[in-house]
């Protein structure tokens, strides 16, 4: 039996309320990552690509993609990463195991800042 299956009969053996919670989870999960990306991304979007004189003058390896790559690979890595948190969140709880969850956030705000960082305050130092 296939993955979708699976799913399809978990969710129907729920109770409304687990199936509340978990629609609430997931929906945390994709606001936090989608929305803070799209918030990262609403306050560097003159700091990268084409419209940055700054960042189209450093050195980049011949191997870095165009610059219209960027929005759709970050918004799927977004999108894959609350997948992923939810499916951890599904799996160990937080209040159970709260290590993986934890870091993962610590991760997600160590992505959040290297975009600040990198794009604001244009430091190389501090994000290579």
């Amino acid at each position: 039996m296939g993955l979708r299956e699976n799913m399809w009969r978990e969710m129907r053996r729920m109770s409304k309320k687990e199936l509340l919670l978990n629609i609430i989870v997931l929906a945390f999960f994709l606001i936090l990552c989608m929305g803070g990306g799209g918030a990262m991304g609403a306050v560097t979007a003159d700091s990268f690509g084409d419209k940055s004189e700054w960042y189209r003058n450093i050195t980049k390896p011949d191997w870095n993609p165009p610059s219209a790559v960027f929005g759709p690979v970050w918004s799927i890595l977004y999108l894959l990463m609350a997948g992923a948190a939810f499916i951890v969140w599904r799996n160990t709880g937080f209040c159970e195991q709260p290590i993986p969850l934890t870091v993962f956030f610590i991760q997600l705000a160590f992505n959040f800042a290297w975009v600040l960082i990198f794009g604001v305050a244009r430091s190389l130092l501090w994000v290579s």
